[in-house]
């Protein structure tokens, strides 16, 4: 019995390590200026974290999360030029939103 205890003790802590890895990390190499590797707009790694914040927390309170890497930057233009007006977000973070919708696109 204490054998089986210790495995799942362990295997929940592999779980929640992994879980924290995912949550934290962007998957994006950043250059001594804290901008993404593939970020040709030079968005510091700040805004794109406030972002993407407000990203999940307006967007994903209608719909699924989609990921920017779904669609074009030209189909994402679309699509916020048609929700801008139903968030709940002050220009500037409406601004904010974009860079990191943009910034994480398809190219």
């Amino acid at each position: 019995m204490h054998i089986l205890k210790t495995i799942m003790t362990l295997c929940f802590l592999m779980f929640v390590s992994m879980l924290m890895v995912g949550c934290f990390s962007t998957g994006k190499a950043t250059n001594s200026t804290g901008v993404s590797s593939s970020n040709p707009e030079n968005v510091s790694e700040a805004r794109i974290e406030k972002g993407r914040g407000y990203f999940i927390r307006e967007c994903s309170a209608c719909h699924r999360y989609y990921k920017p890497i779904e669609r074009s930057r030209d189909e994402w233009q679309r699509i916020l030029s048609q929700k801008k007006k139903k968030v709940s977000l002050t220009q500037g973070q409406f601004s904010l939103l974009k860079e990191y919708i943009l910034v994480n696109s398809k190219r």
